[in-house]
């Protein structure tokens, strides 16, 4: 497999990775103030929930392998029943 097809893998593990984040994750990794997501209204919610996906989609991939190194154990509970495809 070339490096790039390994790369591919890592980001679309990533990507499943962040969707199965909890909401309070994302707290942590935009800098969000505890209550911020939950004063919104539905609409305003969803809006939100989207930007910050659009965010991370956007973060640069070692960026985002960071994070995810510097977090897996805190929140494996809800994405243990995410794995990398080889």
């Amino acid at each position: 497999m070339k490096l790039v097809d390994k790369i591919i893998k890592i980001e679309e593990y990533l990507s499943s990775w962040y969707d199965a984040l909890p909401i309070t994750a994302l707290h942590t990794l935009f800098g969000l103030k505890p209550d911020e997501l939950y004063t919104l209204s539905e609409e305003e919610f969803e809006d939100k929930i989207f930007d910050l996906k659009q965010r991370w989609e956007d973060m640069d991939f070692i960026d985002k392998v960071f994070w995810h190194d510097r977090h897996e154990v805190k929140f494996s509970d809800f994405t243990s029943g995410v794995e990398l495809k080889h």
